[in-house]
């Protein structure tokens, strides 16, 4: 068939047009090859210690057709020097196919590489790029290489040690290298975005680490996360929970996900564990079938059930010129206790570490920290036999001023858990160069009584300060009123005490905010028993308005004190 163009015909140009459609189809319908797009999607170039076998570069298929293995080189730049050398060149018959990744690696890359990098990588800042039959298809400036040489616009930015840089999401390609590579697990193999990923994450009402002072059944509840691109399915992931201790590992048992979890999303599950005395260690596993991702499957939570006996029994934040500050612990058990691997904070400053060697405190004994021990010793004469210890870490410098508390001192386990906490309140300039001392040498969940050192030395270093008590209060009670009591108007506060049996003998003191006793107001042999005082202090003078302590010592048989009762009660001002 034919059309003639020269012909005066009203109907030419329609021929004409027809003609010019037929072409148009003909070209649209000739196949014509497209150019595959391969791109680095991600580099590991720096591993913690020795690179060599851990390095990997991963390449990506970001267009619709297969890439031959045989047509690809991979070539290096140093970023000292010009040009590039080739470190990788294809075998064989594979190929790599549309939207897969290709790994290229050491000996030591989980899992195996696709293939072997002989030649090892440095640490930036330099460059690689990859060519398929003869043509540069990406180039990547890594490790603060900007030169546009050897970068596309701006090479991607340094990332720490045993971080790869990689594309986000997997094959983005902006043209800026610096916009496309962010730092990321490493991931050789698999996608840098994973389309199937379910992570375990704690959850705010469970934290990682706690301390509980009984046993106890307690729900720890963690969150499973999809992490990936497609739904989880509904009972797709099962969380497990194992329990190890010192004395050996059980089973406690697994949950599976109610509910389909979207992209982006969380479900809440939970597994009850029995705690009982002692460090436990419970580890909670996430399976589910396809995961990308292992590194995130895994949570530890770390329980210790019980108290460690160890007290706080002496502080010295604001020592004489000369003298170092000092902290002083005290074993309150009946069990040897090692503070290898303890730490110790202040306020505002990170825990640091007390010591890296073992270091028992044997029960009724004293260990004094401090950062300068020959200073200490020079100012307090010679301590008690291996009584004190030099502070390992960098010492938390403790305020002595500040409102209403100075600083804190906290000591925490080898596992960052809580052994004791005091707050320091300011040192006034009456007790200056004096240590607080702790009276009340026992663990207890009330608020421990401290007093200003009335030791001549100024504080007790590795030895009992005045007064104190080494067992908790042994049940009795006391009741005082009128609280707040007015002694300037004729005010008595009378004290009720009663006690269970084998206490003999109370001893009655009243102590001011400083820690120091005001006044002593009797004793009784018999109980119940009513003490009154006129709130008149041992000089004669009637108290200050303010608050006070009415302190209740229990003495046995024997003679020893066995406990103390500490009532606070408040002194007010006259109203004529």
């Amino acid at each position: 068939m034919g059309f003639s163009f020269f012909f005066s015909s009203p109907n030419r140009c329609v021929c004409f047009v027809a003609l010019a459609v037929l072409v148009a189809v003909v070209v649209v319908l000739v196949p014509v090859p497209a150019r595959a797009q391969l791109v680095i999607n991600e580099i590991y170039y720096d591993h913690p210690g020795s690179d060599d076998g851990h390095e990997f570069i991963e390449l990506f298929n970001h267009s619709s057709q297969p890439v031959v293995v045989a047509d690809c080189v991979v070539e290096f730049h140093n970023g000292a020097g010009e040009g590039f050398s080739e470190i990788w060149r294809g075998t064989g018959i594979g190929i790599i196919n549309p939207g897969a990744v290709f790994s290229i690696g050491g000996r030591y890359v989980v899992p195996v590489p696709d293939a072997a990098l002989e030649s090892g990588l440095q640490n930036g800042p330099d460059a690689i790029r990859v060519i398929v039959s003869g043509i540069v298809t990406d180039l990547a400036g890594y490790g603060g290489l900007d030169d546009p040489l050897y970068a596309e616009t701006r090479g991607a930015a340094p990332v720490p040690a045993g971080m790869s840089t990689g594309r986000w999401p997997d094959g983005r390609d902006s043209g800026d290298n610096r916009t496309d590579f962010v730092a990321l697990v490493p991931s050789p193999g698999r996608y840098n975005r994973p389309r199937v990923d379910a992570a375990l994450v704690t959850s705010p009402s469970t934290p990682l680490a706690a301390v509980r002072r009984h046993s106890t059944d307690e729900p720890l509840e963690v969150r499973i996360e999809n992490r990936g691109l497609s739904d989880i399915p509904s009972g797709a992931v099962c969380v497990s929970a194992r329990d190890s201790s010192s004395t050996g590992v059980s089973h406690v048992g697994s949950v599976w996900n109610r509910e389909v979890i979207g992209p982006g999303m969380v479900e809440n599950v939970v597994v009850k564990v029995s705690l009982k005395e002692g460090y436990q260690w419970i580890t909670t596993t996430l399976d589910y079938e396809g995961d990308e991702r292992s590194h995130n499957n895994t949570l530890v939570f770390v329980r210790r059930v019980g108290v460690i006996a160890l007290v706080l029994s002496e502080i010295l934040s604001d020592p004489p010129p000369g003298a170092p500050q000092f902290v002083e612990l005290y074993n309150a058990g009946t069990v040897p206790q090692d503070i290898a691997g303890f730490t110790m904070r202040d306020r505002t400053h990170a825990p640091s570490l007390i010591t890296r060697s073992s270091r028992i405190v044997v029960p009724g004994a004293y260990v004094v920290i401090t950062p300068d021990t020959i200073a200490l010793a020079m100012t307090y004469g010679p301590l008690p036999p291996g009584s004190v210890l030099a502070f390992d870490g960098s010492w938390p410098t403790l305020n002595r001023t500040g409102s209403p508390v100075a600083d804190s001192v906290v000591v925490l386990d080898a596992y960052g858990l809580l052994v004791e906490a005091v707050a320091i309140p300011p040192v006034p300039a009456s007790v200056a160069g004096r240590s607080l001392e702790r009276v009340d040498l026992f663990v207890s969940d009330g608020d421990a009584v401290w007093v200003a050192s009335a030791d001549p030395a100024r504080a007790t270093p590795g030895r009992a300060g005045q007064g104190v008590l080494t067992h908790a209060a042994a049940l009795g009670t006391v009741d005082v009123s009128p609280n707040p009591f007015t002694p300037s108007q004729g005010d008595h506060l009378l004290v009720a005490i009663t006690v269970v049996p084998g206490i003999t003998r109370s001893v009655v003191t009243a102590w001011d905010s400083r820690g120091l006793v005001v006044a002593t107001l009797g004793s009784s042999t018999v109980f119940p028993a009513v003490l009154a005082w006129d709130g008149v202090d041992r000089s004669g003078r009637i108290l200050m308005p303010g608050l006070y302590v009415i302190a209740v010592e229990y003495y046995a048989s024997n003679g020893a004190r066995v406990g103390v009762d500490r009532v606070v009660v408040g002194c007010a001002a006259s109203t004529y």
